[in-house]
């Protein structure tokens, strides 16, 4: 299709690209019942979430828009392993799914509608794309992306990890 990243992707390679780390899946992190928070009722303990479970947030809340834009200019930026090399800039349509984990910081997790936009690399600096000035591309390729933002408030930092899921169908909606 038109639509593919590079030429890397039609010889089979894998399709995520991570901002950090390798590849490798991480371990998955189990918490035993002594780590869940109770308390009484009724004289019997009763569990709610575990220390550090992950909860699902409401993905139409602007915050989380504004979160997805800064990965985003990660893609454009092509700083991700499988880069963005596309001449019209990137651009979140929406956010399908988002939720958040206390971890040291807190881990934001989203998967995200990304597709092309009106804005080209020849127009417009990387710095100055928006919501705004930035309309999404009519019949533009589309993919969905999972991004992960880890923020560590105490230290003023924020990283993310970035990788594209697949190509979404132009009829496809969401």
């Amino acid at each position: 299709s038109h639509c593919e990243l590079n030429s890397e992707m039609k010889r089979g390679r894998p399709r995520k690209d991570a901002l950090r780390g390798t590849q490798k899946e991480r371990p998955t992190v189990i918490l035993a019942d002594s780590m869940a928070h109770t308390y009484r009722k009724r004289g019997r303990p009763v569990y709610r979430e575990m220390v550090g479970a992950g909860e699902e947030e409401d993905p139409t809340d602007v915050s989380h828009m504004e979160n997805v834009w800064r990965a985003v200019k990660q893609i454009n930026e092509a700083k991700t392993k499988i880069p963005y090399k596309g001449e019209h800039f990137l651009i979140p349509i929406k956010v399908i799914s988002a939720s958040s984990q206390q971890v040291a910081g807190t881990l934001w997790r989203y998967e995200v509608l990304v597709g092309e936009s009106e804005c080209t690399r020849n127009t417009i600096p990387l710095s100055e794309i928006s919501e705004k000035k930035c309309l999404v591309k009519e019949e533009g390729c589309r993919w969905m992306y999972s991004t992960k933002r880890y923020v560590r408030e105490w230290e003023g930092t924020e990283e993310f990890t970035i990788e594209m899921i697949r190509e979404v169908r132009p009829n496809e909606k969401f």
